[in-house]
């Protein structure tokens, strides 16, 4: 897909732009880690009430596709619609209207170590929603009956704010950027899969 290959080259250039103004500022750039992304996992699209069933028969008509992801079938693109009816207004309501329209709210980069990723993006000064203590406290409760056996170390989420879902076969871990702008649009998604929802391959 080439959006998703344009996606990946911005934020690629945008960590080497980064590299190059620490070095205009006399910092030590060289010794800067690199930020690993493995892939562009997938993309959220929000619509206003009553809208994602044109925009899904423009995908089905136009692309012949109803699953919209690129060739490899890894990376997936979700449209997403507020329920009317609810009270107060919805997270994507918020999106819609702070973005004076539909648009992409989140976009999600896949790497192999979150825990080594996010620590090199804090220390980076990269902001990311926090987790209340209590979550890992609940958490930990759930995996004693699961079994999902955790390889990272349950205070180094915890330290970091990383969340986490699993069933039976595996689990994910992710966590959320602040929105890159002033308001409550566009944020970025670090996740890393452990045989969770993990695309069918080709030919499998």
């Amino acid at each position: 897909m080439a959006f998703a290959q344009r996606s990946l080259a911005v934020f690629r250039e945008l960590n080497a732009g980064r590299k190059q103004e620490a070095a205009r500022a006399g910092w030590l750039s060289g010794l800067q880690k690199d930020i690993p992304v493995v892939l562009l996992d997938h993309v959220v699209q929000n619509y206003p009430v009553n809208t994602i069933e044109d925009a899904a028969e423009w995908y089905k008509r136009t692309m012949k596709a109803w699953l919209i992801t690129n060739d490899d079938q890894k990376v997936q693109m979700t449209l997403a619609e507020a329920v009317p009816g609810r009270k107060g207004r919805s997270q994507i309501e918020e999106f819609v209207s702070y973005n004076g329209g539909p648009g992409i709210q989140h976009i999600a980069l896949l790497v192999d170590d979150i825990v080594a990723t996010v620590t090199e993006m804090k220390r980076r000064s990269v902001e990311f929603l926090e987790v209340p203590s209590s979550y890992y406290d609940i958490l930990e409760e759930r995996l004693k009956d699961s079994k999902v056996e955790l390889r990272e170390d349950m205070n180094k989420l915890r330290e970091l704010c990383i969340l986490m879902d699993f069933d039976d076969n595996g689990y994910l871990l992710q966590l959320f950027t602040r929105p890159v702008q002033d308001r409550p649009t566009l944020f970025i998604e670090i996740i890393q899969r452990r045989n969770f929802n993990v695309p069918p391959q080709p030919g499998k």
